[in-house]
């Protein structure tokens, strides 16, 4: 367009493709996490049931997937 004599600001030209459908989204990389289809054993929920009776009985910790050098790591909490 530049050499055609149009200029135009950047906010412009993607208001432009937006209102006619033209931008593509990039997709987000992520980590998948859970296999479904799979032989092992489901194991049962252990504190279903549990008695809480004082603080520190029971402790539960979760991860999180964080990305490392273009690789997603584990982090657990």
């Amino acid at each position: 367009m530049n050499q055609e004599g149009y200029r135009i600001s950047r906010k412009t030209l993607f208001s432009i493709l937006r209102t006619n459908s033209l931008l593509v989204r990039k997709r987000k990389k992520y980590a998948v996490t859970t296999a479904s289809r799979h032989w092992m054993k489901k194991h049962p929920n252990l504190i279903r049931g549990f008695d809480f009776e004082s603080p520190n009985l029971l402790w539960v910790s979760d991860i999180t997937y964080i990305k490392v050098k273009g690789e997603f790591a584990y982090l657990s909490l």
